[in-house]
């Protein structure tokens, strides 16, 4: 127990401004670590729908800018000695105890887990998360689910279903008729009107903006399953929760290709054979790390405040209009 102890207390709280280090160039991948999924911004799949003009509204939708974080991160934040060699990078979505979805490039070490809030627009580190591998003691994976009380679901899906109808009914009239110019144009009014049948042409796309799509992922906790404090969990931006739970990023259905950077599937596949060979080598089964498969509980019950957050996906760095944050 004492072991599980120090380990836990290796976890550093998230932090700005991390101390510069030296330029020096980005040899520090990990070689012997048997590893089949390429670079950033690689795509796994060849085709899973159609393109979302909404995907270029992300900063991150470019590839060039994922992987000069990576090696910024890389250059300022990862000890050698302490975190051990980077293994591969990810963009994802961290979920906060409040339901809140942000923006987070999550790196796995050799040693470690950082999970970094980046600035895309001024391109610095915000704030960081580090957590020991040794330290992390169950993974759950699955569904994240609300609690049989909460009222947050059905919100959020009259929510989403309005919107995302709203924003598909929009889209198909001046998109799915365009090949008459349009009905939203207004040359089109002149022509003799026809039958309009327009085609869903991304299924998966329209049922994620309508909230139909459930959101899987995992959760890591540590710190020997302590429970936080009630003041804690009613404190939207308490950094004293000992678990962090990640799904995949929007982007990942809204660039029509899928790209294992944005799939919390990829990176739950590196950190299960890190935590198995982790577990091989520990004697104790006490001190194993436990992985289950079963749904994620999310205890939220009201949810306005996320629903006003998540709709409007304001823990991502996008344009929006005239303005950019």
């Amino acid at each position: 127990m004492e072991e599980k102890e120090n380990l836990a207390n290796e976890i550093l709280e998230p932090k700005t401004n991390p101390k510069n280090k030296p330029e020096e160039d980005v040899t520090r991948r990990a070689d012997s670590v048997d590893s089949s999924f390429g670079s950033l911004g690689e795509e796994i799949e060849a085709d899973s729908g159609q393109f979302d003009e909404d995907a270029s509204k992300f900063f991150t939708s470019r590839d060039s800018l994922i992987d000069r974080a990576v090696h910024d991160i890389e250059r300022r934040l990862i000890d050698l000695d302490c975190d051990g060699s980077l293994i591969d990078a990810w963009l994802l979505t961290l979920v906060d105890h409040w339901d809140h979805e942000k923006e987070r490039i999550v790196i796995l070490c050799q040693n470690t887990v950082f999970l970094i809030k980046y600035d895309f627009i001024a391109l610095y580190i915000a704030e960081y998360q580090r957590v020991r591998l040794g330290s992390i003691d169950r993974i759950i994976i699955g569904k994240l689910k609300y609690p049989s009380r909460s009222i947050a679901p059905k919100v959020q899906n009259v929510a989403y279903k309005a919107g995302g109808f709203f924003k598909n009914f929009i889209r198909q009239l001046s998109d799915g008729v365009g090949t008459n110019g349009g009905i939203l144009n207004f040359t089109s009014s002149l022509r003799p009107k026809a039958e309009i049948q327009v085609p869903i042409k991304n299924q998966q796309a329209i049922l994620e903006s309508s909230g139909q799509c459930d959101r899987i992922g995992v959760r890591l906790y540590w710190c020997s399953g302590k429970q936080p404090q009630i003041a804690q969990l009613w404190n939207p931006w308490s950094k004293e929760i000992p678990w962090v739970t990640i799904i995949s990023h929007p982007l990942l259905l809204k660039r029509g290709k899928k790209c294992r950077t944005f799939d919390v599937d990829d990176f739950v596949l590196s950190l299960r054979r890190f935590i198995h060979r982790r577990n091989e080598s520990v004697l104790d089964p006490l001190h194993r790390c436990q992985i289950d498969e079963s749904p994620i509980l999310m205890e939220t019950y009201l949810g306005l405040s996320s629903l006003v957050h998540n709709f409007g996906e304001l823990g991502y760095f996008k344009v929006r209009g005239k303005f950019s944050f």
